[in-house]
């Protein structure tokens, strides 16, 4: 069978495109020569269209191990590990106080340590002793001598540390008296004692302002018919000639001053007006005390009164004035 060359070549014009597209496609090179085959790259894949899932998510978040956050606050308490530790290293000596043995041995240290400062101060006393050349005797006659004493306890170190230790421990505490000097030390402590004197009497002012204003209740006994009489015989109180003369106050606690020291605080203020600015006898056109009292603390003011009643209340005194 015969084979053209018109046979060869397609009808349609894409499937020729097609065909020589493949035939022009770079070749592949031999395998002896062969380069290392680069990763794939994953596909594009659009965030939006394609969301991950809530599972996905979370393996994502677990691949990070750790936050910033999660970082410092692990910094945080590694150097609050570090201060306690160091804390309980310096504290570490309190726990030994506890124990018994720990003030014994304690105690022995301090004690050795006072035995040995009093050998301290005792020794050069003695080498000034064993310095000094014997004094010659006035009997020349042996005979005539006084007896020896008595031979010495052996001269220890533990002998010498315990005679030590009795002798410390048996000494008393000395007074001491401290004095002043100076050119103006006299005028000084009295400066001082004023200013005690000064806060005593304020106490005693206090403690006197608290008496006054107690409540009290007295028996006062009246004078009565059927009776002695006499300087010497006092009288004798029964049902019907005593009478209990009650005075009402405040008690300590409830006083504002009480927690207060340095504070006397009048609570009588406003019964105890100075008598200087008070009236003597009730002005003209008062039938009472009360009356008048109420017209002292009624306010005159705008604020308090309307227009009419303050012109009212106003009238005398502009007449008085216009006079």
């Amino acid at each position: 069978m015969d084979i053209r060359l018109s046979d060869l070549i397609p009808e349609s014009q894409d499937l020729v495109e097609k065909e020589t597209l493949f035939l022009s496609r770079a070749q592949k090179k031999p395998l002896d020569h062969a380069e290392p085959l680069k990763p794939k790259r994953a596909p594009k894949i659009n965030p939006i269209l394609d969301m991950a899932t809530q599972t996905e998510l979370e393996h994502a978040i677990a691949r990070i191990r750790y936050t910033q956050e999660e970082i410092e606050l692990a910094k945080e308490h590694r150097q609050n590990r570090i201060e306690l530790s160091r804390a309980a290293v310096k504290n570490a000596w309190s726990k030994k106080i506890k124990s018994k043995s720990y003030r014994k041995s304690r105690r022995e240290d301090k004690q050795r340590v006072m035995a040995l400062r009093a050998e301290a101060s005792l020794s050069p006393t003695t080498e000034r002793a064993a310095s000094q050349p014997p004094t010659p005797t006035e009997h020349a006659n042996p005979a005539s001598q006084p007896p020896t004493a008595a031979p010495a306890a052996p001269d220890t170190l533990e002998a010498r540390t315990q005679t030590l230790l009795r002798e410390v421990l048996a000494t008393r505490p000395v007074d001491v008296q401290v004095t002043f000097t100076g050119k103006n030390t006299q005028e000084k402590i009295e400066q001082v004692e004023k200013i005690f004197d000064l806060d005593k009497e304020f106490i005693r002012e206090k403690e006197t302002h608290k008496e006054k204003d107690m409540p009290t209740q007295e028996e006062v006994i009246v004078p009565g018919w059927n009776e002695w009489g006499g300087e010497s015989i006092r009288p004798t109180s029964n049902s019907t000639n005593t009478t209990t003369v009650k005075r009402t106050g405040i008690e300590v606690r409830k006083r504002k001053d009480f927690n207060i020291s340095h504070v006397i605080y009048n609570e009588r203020g406003t019964e105890t007006r100075n008598p200087k600015y008070g009236v003597k006898r009730l002005p003209y056109g008062y039938a009472d005390e009360e009356e008048y009292q109420e017209a002292l603390t009624l306010p005159l003011t705008k604020s308090h009164q309307p227009l009419k009643l303050f012109k009212k209340l106003i009238r005398e005194e502009k007449d008085r004035r216009a006079i």
